[in-house]
């Protein structure tokens, strides 16, 4: 499970997108070739998230509570 420390909602699976770095940047049409990457993000909220930071326990509820 997944919990979002953004919007704190919980969800299975994180989404993801391959996102090119020159058009995110802005810059696409100032270079012939692009470079990829893959990002993941909360499929409820959008934010941009990593599997270590909103990956939770079950059975350690009581810490997201707090």
């Amino acid at each position: 499970m997944y919990r979002c420390p953004e919007c704190g909602e919980t969800f299975d699976e994180l989404a993801y997108e391959d996102v090119c770095y020159e058009a995110e940047c802005g810059v696409a049409s100032l270079f012939k070739d692009r470079h990829w990457y893959t990002r993941s993000f909360c499929p409820c909220c959008q934010m941009n998230v990593s599997e270590d930071e909103c990956y939770y326990d079950e059975e350690d509820e009581d810490e997201f509570e707090e």
